[in-house]
């Protein structure tokens, strides 16, 4: 039966289903499978880019990227989602685990209490990272004490901004800003961190990060542990803790333009490619829900078998015939006014015995091909095919 979400709903707020949060773009979840949110614009465009890039299908797997305005309104589909039964991803910065709605939308979820329990560490999400914001505060009282230099110096600037003689009078959206903005550093220049810090202070944080990353990562929820999506981009020059909406924009900007060259590169190179330029923010994306890759030549083979068996009929049938009057019949098969496969080159006798080379050009992608059938082809002996090169050659 059909899954419904009412006003009344128990489980879920009024405020998530008031029809004001739902304008035409976020109405594409209820016709997908699995829904991707991300919290803003630049999010989407940079997820959309890279999937595309990889050359897979969002909409081909059932799914769409809907950007929400905020981390506050991605944890509004999360609940809702959940209660329509969806099988959604998000994909949250990393100050979502300091901010807003995100650890109490997903405390008190089975899977997640039954993961921290398996791991040992107890079943309380809200409390095991309740210890990890006391581990980082710790952290942020050592760093506000010292002069940060070098990578760590933008670090300094924004507690300078909070008040850095007085951290217990921060606000606590400030103090949750600071612990996010550790994180930031101890992902970015952790050996700098490190060298203020302590190495053991430093290793128990990111256990304790990691392991609440892995746990969120099993219900389809995606932290980007670097911050927000631009510091994961090469091309970012602004301040990596606090940066300036034209940075935003402009690093945007050029990473797209980026996408489109890596497009150009062959596809067996592709991957690691993009890979290698995004690191953790491409393994995110890898995760999410894309058209699973079709094996093509399976499928051309089988068509193929039948035109095979389509030409090995005709020149049984007609073994008077000529090349030029076998290759007009043949032009008429499905297959070949498809544009899909040509009769290239064909030596036959009067027994009906031949050996056919037919040419397959570019139509899915894979360049030009060719493959040698003969009077004894069938779909399990026919052999491989041949990429044509662009000076005539086959390999």
């Amino acid at each position: 039966m059909p899954r419904q979400v009412a006003r009344t709903s128990p489980d879920v707020s009024s405020a998530v289903v008031a029809s004001g949060r739902l304008n035409a773009h976020h109405k594409q979840l209820f016709f997908s499978d699995n829904p991707v949110f991300v919290e803003g614009h630049h999010d989407a465009m940079m997820v959309e880019a890279l999937m595309e890039a990889r050359g897979t299908s969002v909409a081909g797997a059932g799914s769409c990227v809907i950007d929400c305005g905020g981390v506050g309104e991605v944890n509004h589909y999360l609940e809702l989602c959940r209660a329509l039964g969806k099988d959604a991803h998000f994909v949250y910065d990393l100050d979502s685990m300091f901010q807003g709605r995100l650890r109490r939308c997903v405390s008190g979820d089975d899977r997640v209490e039954g993961l921290l329990a398996a791991a040992g560490v107890g079943a309380d999400f809200a409390k095991y990272l309740g210890e990890l914001d006391r581990r980082l505060t710790e952290m942020v009282d050592v760093l506000v004490a010292k002069t940060l230099s070098g990578h760590l110096e933008g670090l300094g600037r924004l507690f300078s901004e909070f008040g850095k003689a007085s951290r217990k009078q921060w606000a606590q959206d400030q103090l949750a800003r600071a612990r996010a903005a550790v994180m930031t550093a101890i992902g970015r220049y952790r050996d700098e961190v490190v060298a203020v810090g302590g190495r053991s202070a430093v290793g128990d944080i990111e256990g304790r990060w990691k392991l609440a990353l892995r746990t969120l990562a099993e219900k389809n929820i995606h932290v980007l542990d670097g911050g927000p999506i631009e510091r994961y981009l090469p091309n970012f020059a602004g301040d990596l803790f606090a940066p300036t909406a034209d940075a935003k924009r402009n690093t945007i900007e050029k990473e797209l333009a980026e996408l489109q060259r890596i497009q150009e590169i062959a596809a067996s190179h592709r991957e690691a490619a993009l890979a290698k330029r995004y690191g953790a923010l491409y393994d995110i994306v890898a995760k999410l829900p894309a058209k699973t890759e079709v094996n093509l030549d399976r499928t051309l083979r089988t068509y193929l078998s039948d035109y095979v068996h389509d030409l090995q009929k005709t020149i049984k049938a007609n073994p008077g015939w000529t090349r030029e009057q076998i290759d007009t019949q043949m032009r008429g098969r499905p297959l070949a006014k498809s544009g899909v496969v040509s009769l290239d080159k064909l030596q036959s006798d009067r027994d009906g015995r031949f050996e056919a080379t037919l040419a397959l050009p570019d139509v899915f992608g894979l360049g030009p091909r060719t493959v040698v059938v003969d009077s004894n082809t069938t779909i399990g002996n026919m052999r491989p095919f041949a990429q044509t090169e662009a000076d005539g050659s086959v390999t």
